[in-house]
């Protein structure tokens, strides 16, 4: 019965740990375009814009 227990509860641990890497790799693919716009030098044409960056 002991065996049954401690295979559940490590199987448990290794579902846990699958579950957090493919929400992590979800998380990461969602926001590259928020990264990739982060990363981006800030520029624009406009006057009144180009203002406010500097």
């Amino acid at each position: 019965m002991q065996k049954n227990n401690e295979l559940a509860i490590w199987s448990m641990v290794a579902g846990g740990l699958v579950l957090y890497v493919f929400t992590f790799i979800m998380v990461w693919n969602a926001t590259a375009d928020y990264r990739d716009n982060v990363s981006r030098p800030m520029a624009s044409n406009s006057a009144t814009i180009k203002s406010s960056l500097n």
